[in-house]
């Protein structure tokens, strides 16, 4: 059984995620309707990801015999500006759960629980790699901004993101 701070933060986190998975299928909805279907498809991959690591917590705590306590998902944006501001704001969202993340991490350690630890290591360093692949989009998109083509072979490589089931999972 799981300590009743950890189990709280792991719920708490399982809600974090699907709320993600939420605000990034808003992100793909609005850049399918703005016609940029590559990245609109790339959100989609993402919000399946998220969905993924909610359900990677949900078997961890279904593991250690803890309830799973489903919350209300608040609401998120349904619109953009642009595909850079979207961009910015995952960005801005993966930190928020990085630092999410690095504090389940920091409880787990103090706490002596080693399982927990152990699961929670495998995100942090999927948060690295997420704040990475961001980074490298928006560096991408600002260096290819100004030409209308650089904006549509941007949009084509998106497309051919494909989606992999973290083998966490199993």
């Amino acid at each position: 059984m799981l300590n009743e701070k950890i189990h709280e933060a792991l719920t708490a986190q399982v809600n974090a995620e699907l709320w993600s998975a939420y605000l990034y299928l808003s992100m793909s909805i609005d850049l399918e309707m703005k016609g940029l279907k590559g990245f609109s498809h790339w959100y989609y991959v993402q919000s399946q990801e998220e969905f993924d690591h909610a359900n990677i917590l949900i078997n961890y705590l279904i593991s250690r015999d803890s309830k799973i306590r489903m919350d209300q998902i608040l609401s998120v944006p349904n619109s953009w500006s642009s595909p850079i501001e979207i961009l910015k704001e995952s960005l801005a969202q993966e930190q928020k759960v990085s630092a999410k993340i690095q504090e389940l991490a920091t409880l787990a350690s103090r706490m002596e629980d080693f399982a927990t630890q152990n699961c929670i290591q495998w995100f942090v360093n999927e948060q690295v790699e997420e704040e990475q692949s961001l980074r490298d989009l928006i560096n991408l998109f600002n260096m290819t901004a100004e030409f209308k083509c650089g904006l549509l072979n941007m949009d084509s490589d998106l497309a051919k993101r494909r989606y992999k089931k973290p083998s966490i999972i199993g």
